[in-house]
């Protein structure tokens, strides 16, 4: 079910934005724009930030598998990727395995990604932030098309979707965990995140299909562990694991956490984290409207009152 509603909101936030850049739509789909992590995070809106990191301290990186759409375009890959090796019955399909984080590479690009902001760089941020990134993917094709396009924008346009793609394809989710800056600074987070994906290992018969399976190969099968700085909450293991052993659930400590079959579960609280993540991605939609910049409210422009007209140059007065 969990994964089903992700799939859903997923495919909505990606024919959404992707219409935004084909310029169909901004009335409907313009709020999805806002709601975009380093956009508003470089234009200071603090309501947009805000309900991201809650979302993200509750639930992890949610956001980068339902409102990212570098993210979801990546998940549209490897789902086609699949859907072709079930087509066409190979016997050697790719799997994914667990792979260790690389460190080095990754806070190598955030470090760079964070200096570039202070010293004018934008041209790194432009280049590997996932928004601006599809942006340019989707812009380049419609503009191939149009017959209107630059060389430069076919150039890194092409280039751009490219390289997504085979990553995507060889790698999974390789890109959001080692270059994406936004999902660098997610990761720190949700390390923390109190609801999370969690290996029973009282029901797991060591199958392995968990791991084959993530596509952020985040999964190590054999200690029972999920790096939660690189999950992105796809709860494809969830759906796999036909014994039940992997479950979304509050993180506690073992003793906290034996639960007996008869005792209830506290479906308050439960209720009342997904009031609370609800509400505050709610509020920062809804502050977008009012607020521009997290400062002050719009104030639409009037003309001041002049004593005289203004004419151009050289032109006499009247």
């Amino acid at each position: 079910m969990l994964k089903k509603i992700r799939v859903i909101l997923a495919a909505l936030f990606l024919i959404g934005i992707t219409l935004l850049f084909i310029g169909i739509g901004h009335n409907c789909w313009g709020w999805m724009a806002k709601l975009q992590f380093l956009p508003s995070l470089l234009a200071l809106n603090f309501a947009v930030i805000i309900g991201i990191v809650l979302i993200t301290l509750l639930f992890g990186r949610i956001y980068c598998s339902v409102i990212c759409p570098m993210g979801v375009f990546q998940d549209l890959v490897i789902w086609i990727r699949r859907k072709g090796e079930k087509l066409f019955k190979k016997k050697k399909t790719h799997k994914f395995k667990y792979v260790g984080e690389h460190k080095w590479v990754r806070y190598g690009v955030f470090v760079l990604s964070v200096v570039s902001l202070f010293v004018s760089g934008q041209m790194l941020i432009a280049l590997i932030a996932p928004y601006s990134a599809y942006g340019r993917m989707v812009q380049s094709i419609v503009a191939a098309c149009s017959g209107s396009v630059t060389a430069a924008l076919l150039i890194t346009g092409l280039l751009t979707l490219i390289i997504i793609c085979v990553c995507a394809w060889m790698w999974g989710r390789e890109y959001c965990n080692t270059i994406c800056p936004v999902g660098t600074l997610l990761s720190f987070m949700s390390r923390f995140s109190m609801f999370r994906p969690q290996i029973d290992e009282s029901k797991c018969i060591n199958c392995g299909k968990c791991g084959r399976g993530c596509k952020a190969s985040c999964i190590d099968t054999k200690n029972h562990k999920i790096d939660y700085s690189r999950c992105v909450d796809c709860f494809d293991c969830i759906d796999t694991c036909q014994e039940g052993a992997i479950q979304f659930r509050t993180v506690c400590n073992k003793k906290s956490c034996a639960v007996k079959a008869d005792e209830p579960v506290d479906e308050g609280r439960r209720a009342f984290m997904v009031t609370s993540a609800v509400v505050a991605a709610s509020a920062a939609a809804h502050a977008q409207d009012h607020m521009h910049g997290g400062f002050a409210e719009v104030i639409d422009k009037k003309s001041p009152e002049r004593s005289e007209r203004l004419v151009p140059f050289g032109a006499v007065s009247v």
